[in-house]
């Protein structure tokens, strides 16, 4: 066994066992890597908040406005691990995630209706769903069209309050009549 990297901090060893190569990473490696992908994911955040949509904008100020100010997060990073490892495979973030509920909220624009980004959506809705997570995603005009936006915040209401015990989280919002 060769010890490549002589710090405690983060050691990566090299040895052979019946003809195959093995790499063994020590817990602090791993903790290194995963601080790694932590910045990256928070930096990437940071640009996703800063350029937000329209319609990002538009709901994240409803929620704001609403009982549900306290209850979700907006652009809210979720790590998927390797599995049986602490060791984090890649990152997701979610437009909204509430977390009592488990619920993403993903707003799509019109790059999202490209058949090789619908692929990628489809995928990550698939992954996320695996973890857990109740996944709604909406077309943008839903948000940004007052003929769409009180369906909208009935089919939020009726998913949430599915979700978690008949509750009603928007009692902020009033319909316009």
């Amino acid at each position: 066994i060769i010890l490549l990297n002589n710090s405690s901090k983060s050691s990566l060893y090299i040895g052979e066992i019946m003809g195959r190569r093995i790499i063994f990473y020590s817990p602090e490696w791993i903790t290194m890597n995963n601080r790694l992908i932590r910045a990256k994911a928070n930096e990437y955040r940071g640009k996703l908040i800063r350029n937000a949509t329209t319609a990002e904008n538009k709901l994240n100020e409803v929620f704001l406005n609403s009982s549900l100010k306290n209850r979700f997060k907006f652009q809210h990073i979720i790590y998927v691990k390797k599995p049986g490892t602490r060791s984090i495979e890649r990152f997701f973030i979610a437009d909204f995630f509430f977390p009592e509920s488990r619920l993403i909220i993903e707003l799509d624009g019109g790059y999202h209706h490209d058949p090789e980004q619908s692929k990628k959506d489809i995928e990550r809705t698939r992954i996320l769903k695996a973890l857990g997570y109740t996944v709604l995603r909406m077309d943008n005009d839903k948000v940004l069209y007052s003929k769409y936006f009180d369906s909208l915040i009935d089919e939020l209401t009726h998913r949430l309050d599915e979700i978690k015990g008949k509750k009603r989280y928007l009692q902020g919002y009033q319909k316009k009549g």
